[in-house]
């Protein structure tokens, strides 16, 4: 609906859409862009998404009834956007999955050189972006003075750290740059001579998750850089700016524990939490890998039944 690769063609079988983030906010811009494809003869479906809550004034549940009525096919990554969608009447073709980065595979690269040295207590790895300070209403200045302050803090007791870029030019745009908050922070660290690594732009998403699956603790904004430590069996804090990431901790943990609302963070909070989770290591992995386990149990069932029906 921005700028589509190519136009429909009449012999496609079938278009999914995928992304987490796609029909969140408005979604009426998808919905006619959608239905001119259904116009056209073509079957649509959305592929791991989460949805709603949406504004009713913006659209009234009768007409995200008739919207969503229409896809041939819809997979949802939690029970949150399942239940919504039946709330509003749609309960044909919907499969609730894991998002599709569970099943991803880690590459091995060289991470060696980024990584922090000297972890008596392992290394934590941390995802900001400027996404925190516009939720907070803070600026860039004040979450880069924040992420400094918890590096410190957990460098002092014991931890390397290891900042993780997980979107950057080209493939996100420049005032969504994830480097913009973590590269500052590793620059002052470095200079104050501590124990800190930043990973490269320029990777890509396997071989982030391979460099994510070295760290003992996780916590990040981005959802992805969340589901990369999940499924490497990593324990994740996460820090929240949308309805996704509760609904991510309820599928994986039964609770919203290890889930802060970056509007309201402080580095102190921050690392108050990771402490927790680091002093109760075995029993939090337990939880993750437990819960991984469940979800991916789950979308194998829900992939044979989807093979049956279709």
């Amino acid at each position: 609906y921005r700028k589509p690769i190519g136009y429909p063609d009449k012999d496609w079988d079938l278009i999914l859409e995928v992304g987490g983030d796609t029909f969140v906010g408005n979604p009426l811009i998808k919905f006619h862009y959608d239905q001119w494809l259904m116009k056209k003869g073509l079957k649509v479906g959305l592929w791991g998404l989460n949805l709603g809550p949406y504004n009713i004034q913006v659209i009234s549940r009768d007409k995200q009834f008739k919207a969503f009525s229409k896809y041939n096919l819809i997979t949802v990554r939690d029970k949150y956007s399942h239940h919504y969608l039946a709330g509003i009447g749609i309960k044909n073709n919907v499969y609730l999955m894991a998002d599709p980065a569970f099943e991803m595979e880690a590459e091995f690269w060289g991470v060696e050189p980024y990584l922090p040295t000297k972890c008596g207590r392992g290394i934590v790895g941390i995802n900001f972006n400027p996404i925190a300070a516009q939720s907070g209403k803070r600026n860039n200045k004040e979450i880069i003075k924040l992420l400094i302050d918890t590096s410190r803090s957990l460098i002092d007791q014991g931890f390397g750290v290891l900042l993780v870029p997980h979107c950057f030019p080209p493939s996100c745009p420049s005032y969504d740059d994830d480097t913009t908050i973590l590269k500052p922070a590793f620059l002052q660290l470095k200079k104050e001579g501590l124990n800190v690594g930043l990973l490269p732009n320029g990777i890509n998403s396997p071989q982030v998750k391979y460099a994510i699956s070295k760290c003992i603790l996780f916590t990040g904004i981005r959802m992805h850089s969340t589901i990369a430590a999940w499924s490497s069996d990593v324990p994740v804090l996460s820090l929240s700016y949308s309805q996704k990431s509760l609904n991510y901790n309820n599928e994986i943990y039964g609770h919203q524990e290890y889930v802060l609302d970056i509007s309201t963070l402080t580095s102190k909070l921050l690392v108050r939490s990771l402490l927790s989770m680091a002093n109760n290591l075995h029993k939090v992995k337990q939880e993750t890998k437990q819960g991984v386990a469940n979800l991916r149990r789950h979308t194998k069932d829900m992939i044979y039944k989807l093979k049956q029906n279709y």
